[in-house]
Protein backbone atom coordinates (compact mmCIF):
# COMPACT_ATOMS: atom_id res chain seq x y z
CA UNK A 1 0.00 0.00 0.00
CA UNK A 2 1.02 3.44 -1.01
CA UNK A 3 2.69 5.57 1.94
CA UNK A 4 1.14 9.14 1.14
CA UNK A 5 1.26 11.99 3.13
CA UNK A 6 0.83 15.76 2.52
CA UNK A 7 2.91 18.97 3.16
CA UNK A 8 1.29 22.02 4.14
CA UNK A 9 1.64 25.34 6.48
CA UNK A 10 0.78 24.71 9.72
CA UNK A 11 -1.85 26.08 11.69
CA UNK A 12 -2.93 27.19 15.33
CA UNK A 13 -5.09 23.62 15.73
CA UNK A 14 -2.04 21.87 14.93
CA UNK A 15 -0.24 23.13 18.24
CA UNK A 16 -0.90 19.79 20.31
CA UNK A 17 0.05 17.23 17.70
CA UNK A 18 3.37 19.29 16.58
CA UNK A 19 4.92 20.51 19.84
CA UNK A 20 6.19 16.91 20.62
CA UNK A 21 7.64 16.54 17.11
CA UNK A 22 9.06 20.21 17.58
CA UNK A 23 10.70 19.18 21.44
CA UNK A 24 12.04 16.00 19.84
CA UNK A 25 13.96 17.65 17.16
CA UNK A 26 16.97 19.07 20.25
CA UNK A 27 15.27 18.39 23.36
CA UNK A 28 19.12 18.82 25.29
CA UNK A 29 18.83 22.11 23.56
CA UNK A 30 15.35 23.41 23.92
CA UNK A 31 15.40 22.19 27.75
CA UNK A 32 18.32 23.96 27.88
CA UNK A 33 16.65 27.09 26.54
CA UNK A 34 13.46 27.11 27.87
CA UNK A 35 13.48 24.67 31.27
CA UNK A 36 10.03 23.66 30.60
CA UNK A 37 10.36 23.47 27.06
CA UNK A 38 7.18 20.98 26.17
CA UNK A 39 4.55 23.50 27.70
CA UNK A 40 6.05 26.63 26.15
CA UNK A 41 6.56 25.39 23.05
CA UNK A 42 2.85 24.45 22.75
CA UNK A 43 2.08 27.88 23.99
CA UNK A 44 4.51 29.53 21.45
CA UNK A 45 3.66 27.24 18.33
CA UNK A 46 0.09 28.13 18.77
CA UNK A 47 0.16 31.90 19.05
CA UNK A 48 2.11 32.14 15.83
CA UNK A 49 4.61 34.05 16.87
CA UNK A 50 8.23 33.85 16.65
CA UNK A 51 10.49 31.16 15.80
CA UNK A 52 8.29 28.71 17.39
CA UNK A 53 5.18 30.10 16.05
CA UNK A 54 3.08 27.59 13.55
CA UNK A 55 3.80 30.76 10.58
CA UNK A 56 7.40 29.46 10.27
CA UNK A 57 5.95 25.62 9.98
CA UNK A 58 5.45 23.23 7.46
CA UNK A 59 3.71 19.82 8.83
CA UNK A 60 3.75 16.86 6.80
CA UNK A 61 0.13 15.27 7.02
CA UNK A 62 -1.03 11.58 6.83
CA UNK A 63 -4.82 10.57 6.89
CA UNK A 64 -5.96 13.52 9.15
CA UNK A 65 -3.01 13.19 11.38
CA UNK A 66 0.66 15.47 11.65
CA UNK A 67 3.50 13.00 11.75
CA UNK A 68 6.36 15.88 11.20
CA UNK A 69 7.21 19.12 11.25
CA UNK A 70 9.74 21.82 10.22
CA UNK A 71 11.00 25.34 10.37
CA UNK A 72 12.54 28.38 7.85
CA UNK A 73 14.34 30.99 8.54
CA UNK A 74 15.84 33.49 6.78
CA UNK A 75 18.01 36.56 7.66
CA UNK A 76 15.22 38.87 6.81
CA UNK A 77 12.80 37.04 9.04
CA UNK A 78 15.17 37.50 12.05
CA UNK A 79 14.38 40.99 13.77
CA UNK A 80 10.31 39.33 13.19
CA UNK A 81 11.13 36.52 14.51
CA UNK A 82 13.03 37.29 17.51
CA UNK A 83 10.16 40.05 18.51
CA UNK A 84 7.75 37.60 18.52
CA UNK A 85 9.39 34.91 20.39
CA UNK A 86 9.90 37.44 22.92
CA UNK A 87 6.47 38.37 23.04
CA UNK A 88 5.41 34.86 23.83
CA UNK A 89 8.52 34.39 26.96
CA UNK A 90 7.18 37.78 28.72
CA UNK A 91 3.53 35.89 27.94
CA UNK A 92 4.64 32.78 29.12
CA UNK A 93 7.75 32.95 31.50
CA UNK A 94 7.23 36.39 32.71
CA UNK A 95 10.09 37.06 35.34
CA UNK A 96 11.99 34.67 33.87
CA UNK A 97 11.69 35.41 30.04
CA UNK A 98 14.97 36.93 31.02
CA UNK A 99 16.79 33.97 31.88
CA UNK A 100 15.97 32.34 28.76
CA UNK A 101 16.88 35.69 26.72
CA UNK A 102 20.60 35.02 28.27
CA UNK A 103 21.11 31.61 27.53
CA UNK A 104 20.23 32.11 24.05
CA UNK A 105 22.25 34.38 23.27
CA UNK A 106 24.77 31.44 24.22
CA UNK A 107 22.88 29.45 21.81
CA UNK A 108 23.26 32.08 19.12
CA UNK A 109 26.88 31.76 19.19
CA UNK A 110 26.50 27.81 18.94
CA UNK A 111 24.38 28.00 16.08
CA UNK A 112 23.99 31.46 14.21
CA UNK A 113 21.76 32.77 12.02
CA UNK A 114 21.77 32.20 8.68
CA UNK A 115 23.38 34.79 5.93
CA UNK A 116 21.52 36.20 3.58
CA UNK A 117 21.89 34.28 0.80
CA UNK A 118 20.88 30.74 2.97
CA UNK A 119 17.34 29.68 3.96
CA UNK A 120 17.44 27.75 7.27
CA UNK A 121 16.31 24.54 7.98
CA UNK A 122 15.83 23.68 11.87
CA UNK A 123 13.45 22.24 14.10
CA UNK A 124 12.96 18.94 12.05
CA UNK A 125 10.68 16.35 13.88
CA UNK A 126 9.48 13.32 12.64
CA UNK A 127 6.21 10.89 14.69
CA UNK A 128 7.93 7.75 15.93
CA UNK A 129 6.04 5.44 14.01
CA UNK A 130 6.50 6.49 10.57
CA UNK A 131 10.60 6.86 11.22
CA UNK A 132 12.40 5.19 8.08
CA UNK A 133 9.17 6.14 5.69
CA UNK A 134 10.83 9.31 3.91
CA UNK A 135 8.65 11.62 6.08
CA UNK A 136 11.61 13.72 6.91
CA UNK A 137 13.22 13.49 3.15
CA UNK A 138 9.93 15.00 2.09
CA UNK A 139 9.98 17.83 4.12
CA UNK A 140 13.62 18.48 3.53
CA UNK A 141 12.62 18.42 -0.27
CA UNK A 142 10.23 21.10 0.11
CA UNK A 143 12.39 23.59 2.23
CA UNK A 144 15.09 22.67 -0.87
CA UNK A 145 12.17 23.47 -3.28
CA UNK A 146 11.38 26.66 -2.10
CA UNK A 147 14.43 27.44 -1.83
CA UNK A 148 15.63 27.08 -5.23
CA UNK A 149 12.39 28.56 -6.36
CA UNK A 150 12.96 32.08 -4.17
CA UNK A 151 16.66 32.55 -5.28
CA UNK A 152 18.23 30.95 -2.70
CA UNK A 153 22.31 30.13 -2.98
CA UNK A 154 22.23 27.62 -0.14
CA UNK A 155 19.86 25.53 2.39
CA UNK A 156 21.58 25.13 5.71
CA UNK A 157 20.91 23.61 8.90
CA UNK A 158 22.49 22.45 12.27
CA UNK A 159 22.99 19.08 13.32
CA UNK A 160 24.11 17.62 16.97
CA UNK A 161 28.25 16.54 17.05
CA UNK A 162 25.64 13.33 18.47
CA UNK A 163 23.23 12.91 15.95
CA UNK A 164 25.11 10.58 13.38
CA UNK A 165 22.28 9.61 11.82
CA UNK A 166 20.74 12.77 10.91
CA UNK A 167 23.95 13.10 10.02
CA UNK A 168 24.24 11.08 7.62
CA UNK A 169 20.76 10.98 6.18
CA UNK A 170 21.98 14.95 5.25
CA UNK A 171 25.08 13.66 3.73
CA UNK A 172 22.52 11.69 1.41
CA UNK A 173 20.85 14.62 0.29
CA UNK A 174 23.91 16.19 -0.42
CA UNK A 175 24.44 18.52 2.60
CA UNK A 176 28.19 18.65 3.32
CA UNK A 177 29.50 19.67 7.66
CA UNK A 178 30.69 23.71 6.61
CA UNK A 179 32.21 24.04 10.40
CA UNK A 180 31.81 22.96 13.46
CA UNK A 181 31.31 24.66 17.11
CA UNK A 182 32.15 22.91 20.59
CA UNK A 183 29.54 24.25 23.62
CA UNK A 184 31.59 26.81 25.98
CA UNK A 185 28.68 27.16 28.90
CA UNK A 186 27.68 25.22 31.78
CA UNK A 187 24.64 22.68 30.75
CA UNK A 188 23.77 19.49 28.78
CA UNK A 189 24.32 20.78 25.82
CA UNK A 190 25.88 19.21 22.44
CA UNK A 191 28.28 20.76 20.15
CA UNK A 192 26.75 21.52 16.51
CA UNK A 193 27.95 20.33 13.09
CA UNK A 194 26.56 23.75 10.47
CA UNK A 195 25.59 21.82 7.27
CA UNK A 196 25.13 22.96 3.91
CA UNK A 197 23.49 22.52 0.81
CA UNK A 198 25.02 24.30 -2.42
CA UNK A 199 22.04 25.70 -4.70
CA UNK A 200 23.74 27.26 -7.35
CA UNK A 201 22.89 26.41 -10.87
CA UNK A 202 25.43 24.49 -11.68
CA UNK A 203 24.05 21.99 -9.02
CA UNK A 204 20.36 22.60 -8.60
CA UNK A 205 18.84 20.28 -11.23
CA UNK A 206 20.78 16.83 -10.39
CA UNK A 207 20.05 17.85 -6.50
CA UNK A 208 16.45 18.01 -7.09
CA UNK A 209 16.00 15.58 -8.84
CA UNK A 210 17.95 12.98 -6.31
CA UNK A 211 15.29 14.35 -3.79
CA UNK A 212 12.81 13.57 -5.98
CA UNK A 213 13.84 10.26 -6.06
CA UNK A 214 14.47 9.82 -2.49
CA UNK A 215 11.08 11.16 -1.26
CA UNK A 216 9.50 8.35 -3.27
CA UNK A 217 11.53 5.45 -1.63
Amino acid sequence: MTFSIVLRPARSSDAAAAAPLVYCSGPRELDYLFGKAPEFLRFAFESGRGAFGHACFTVAEREGRVVGVVAVASAQDTLRRDVGLVWSLLRFCKLGAFGVVTRGLRLSRLMPPPSKETLFLSLLGVSEDVRGRSVGTRLIRGVVERAHAEGYAKVALDVAVTNDDARRLYERLGFRVARQRAWAHRGNVPGQRRMELDLTVKAAAPLLERLARSGEA
